[in-house]
């Protein structure tokens, strides 16, 4: 127990001494807390959701020897310093995308098709930097969303089918 409050009484000595983090001289520039950082950042960094617009599915005739059935997508982001908006777009089999999240053209956004012909769910995940979240390489964080989709039968036809859903927003459900 003796040992113990020696150990205890020296730790405490060693970081008395030590320079203030936010002054440390070695580097000859402050060290900014991640208090000071955050201080004059809003708490809520996503307060509307995404919208998806275009999504398009097409089905090809049978046999599908020729085609492969795709998703596609326009992705839009309004959230205030975080505006985004981009081209999604990915194969389907058997209804879904396949080996998890597909990269949209800006990579920052990735989704996953999930379900069957009958009732799919669109996930969407977005990688964003921003200072609120700390200093590099701490300012990097993920959101995540995810909704059903509400598209007609694809009507069958020669050149295959399309499924179309003017627009659909995305809440925000998860952030990482």
């Amino acid at each position: 127990m003796f040992a113990f409050l020696a150990l205890f009484t020296t730790l405490l000595a060693l970081t008395t001494a030590l320079p203030s983090p936010l002054t440390f001289a070695k580097f000859g520039a402050p060290i900014h807390s991640l208090a000071a950082v955050t201080a004059n950042c809003p708490h809520k960094l996503f307060n509307c959701p995404w919208l998806l617009t275009g999504i398009t599915i097409y089905n090809p005739p049978a046999p599908p020897e020729a085609a492969t059935p795709w998703v596609r997508f326009n992705f839009i982001d309004y959230n205030h310093r975080l505006r985004l908006e981009t081209v999604c777009y990915g194969d389907l089999v058997n209804g879904t995308t396949q080996g998890g999240y597909v990269l949209c053209a800006d990579d920052r956004v990735a989704f996953q098709l999930v379900g069957g012909p009958t009732g799919r769910t669109m996930m969407v995940e977005r990688v964003y930097r921003d200072r609120c979240l700390g200093e590099p390489p701490y300012n990097y964080g993920t959101a995540f969303g995810q909704n059903n989709l509400s598209m007609p039968a694809s009507l069958p036809s020669t050149a295959g089918g399309l499924q179309v859903q003017d627009q659909m927003f995305v809440t925000i459900t998860g952030m990482a």
